[in-house]
């Protein structure tokens, strides 16, 4: 039997708690995390401070997290930290990714971060197990753990959003092209009168989305009647549509920045009465499987979600130097009955 396997029995014998990073935050004084910093020799931390953390570890019997799960994860892995799975354009990217990198026999880690929760908090986690990289959907994370990332040789790349960090890597879809190419079919279509949804003001995508339509529609003449923020979900889309679709003069043509938010404008349109597309013509961005479904046959852009991914995983292990790397791919227009 092995000696932590002894000890644990010990330990349930005499009714004592397990120790954890935070039994040795507790008895030395520092926090979680400069406990699990202590472990990797490649993080920044007083070196007192962590010899102090070592020492009191060792008279308790604890190895930290790294050193459990060292030998599983000993060959290639990727973290994936995702901040929002209620958006259904999430879920798939992790079908695809783990579809990629069991490609190339590499190990996906996957972390959903809790509501009320930082991704800092998630990656503070992440930085235990070791890994070559890891991918943030839907989140973003602070310049100290990113600077803290790249000291562990860590690679980080966020998907589907671009931090104010200039060292910091992304792959992302076109969002300001893919706006601009929603513009051109409604304006194509016959509309002039035109609203945005927007999701949350402080992201890339609503910015370069946001920026994209309202450049093409100055270009065209046009500007826009309404606008109102939806922060990317459907139950405060739904409302927020409701104050777009009652505008007077009504709105012939409305452009929502994500698929969620345009599913929500449609169903708030069959409230009201109001014909989609006869009325109004509602695009969205993402394709997400239900803006095919019969009931909305959503006109949307399509983010090539799995090129996206593919090129994250290169970045990772196939590139020498990817700080402050940004790519950005093409996305494509997928015309329904929505908006015609």
């Amino acid at each position: 039997m092995r000696l932590r396997e002894c000890r644990s029995i010990h330990m349930r014998r005499q009714g004592l708690t397990k120790v954890t990073a935070r039994t040795i935050a507790e008895r030395t004084g520092f926090s979680v995390s400069a406990v699990s910093r202590a472990f990797r020799p490649s993080a920044p931390i007083a070196a007192e401070k962590r010899s102090k953390i070592l020492a009191v570890a060792k008279e308790l019997g604890y190895s930290g997290p790294a050193a459990r799960f060292s030998d599983g994860f000993s060959h290639r892995s990727v973290a994936l930290v995702m901040g929002d799975m209620a958006n259904p354009f999430y879920p798939a990217t992790v079908q695809y990714l783990s579809q990629i990198l069991h490609a190339r026999s590499i190990r996906m880690l996957f972390h959903s971060i809790p509501q009320g929760l930082q991704v800092d908090d998630v990656m503070e986690q992440v930085l235990d197990y070791r890994v070559d990289g890891a991918i943030i959907a839907s989140a973003t994370m602070s310049s100290r753990l990113a600077r803290h990332c790249r000291e562990a040789q860590i690679r980080v790349i966020h998907y589907n959003r671009v931090q104010a960090d200039r060292q910091s890597s992304a792959v992302c879809c076109d969002n300001y092209g893919g706006a601009r190419m929603v513009a051109q079919h409604l304006l194509e279509r016959g509309r002039v009168r035109f609203a945005f949804l927007g999701g949350r003001p402080d992201t890339s995508t609503h910015l370069e989305r946001s920026r994209g339509f309202a450049d093409a529609l100055g270009e065209a003449g046009m500007a826009l009647s309404g606008e109102a923020m939806g922060l990317f979900e459907y139950d405060a889309a739904l409302e927020a549509s409701r104050d777009l679709l009652t505008m007077r003069p009504r709105i012939d043509a409305l452009f929502c920045c994500n698929d969620v938010m345009a599913l929500a404008a449609i169903d708030m349109s069959r409230h009201l009465g109001i014909r989609v597309p006869d009325d109004v013509a509602i695009v969205g961005f993402d394709d997400i499987p239900m803006a095919g479904w019969e009931s909305y046959d959503l006109t949307t852009i399509r983010q090539p979600a799995r090129r996206m991914l593919g090129e994250a995983v290169k970045m990772i292990f196939d590139e020498d130097d990817i700080r402050g790397k940004i790519r950005i791919l093409p996305g494509e227009m997928k015309i329904r009955r929505s908006s015609c």
